[in-house]
């Protein structure tokens, strides 16, 4: 029952957010301190997705992603982003930019907590994947991909 209520409401994870589909979760091992990070790609369903210690930063991580793309913040601050315009999946920008903008974006997530093997970017696009077992993030909440229903 709580999973369905996603984010709506004043609770623990809520942020009195108005929505249907907004799901939430713990995720265990991504290993970020003080901050968050936030992504408009989920491979297959490219919802916007988010991961952080504390409720604030993941919130201003949210709306730091504008029209899509990767955000790091730190206390309140975006500190690393990577702007996809396109969709929120793909960049105008060139492949020298986007190169520069991705190297400072991993040095950022290192110096946020975010240790290999673990990738920053990679970690957040395979987050939401719902064919890969076992917990996933949908919209609608937890998915349990080896039981094929949502966990309680």
């Amino acid at each position: 029952a709580a999973q369905q209520a996603g984010a709506d409401g004043d609770g623990a994870c809520g942020m009195g957010l108005v929505g249907k589909h907004i799901g939430r979760g713990w995720v265990r091992g991504f290993t970020i301190t003080g901050g968050a990070i936030a992504s408009s790609i989920g491979h297959d369903s490219h919802n916007i997705c988010v991961v952080g210690d504390n409720p604030a930063d993941m919130f201003a991580a949210v709306r730091a992603v504008g029209q899509g793309g990767f955000v790091l913040v730190r206390d309140g601050e975006v500190v690393a982003k990577i702007d996809l315009p396109l969709g929120g999946l793909m960049s105008d920008k060139t492949a020298e930019e986007i190169a520069r903008e991705h190297d400072a974006f991993m040095d950022a997530g290192r110096a946020m907590g975010i240790e290999p093997p673990l990738d920053p970017i990679m970690g957040m696009i395979f987050l939401p994947l719902p064919v890969i077992p076992t917990l996933r993030i949908r919209p609608e909440g937890m998915f349990d991909v080896t039981t094929f229903a949502y966990a309680e």
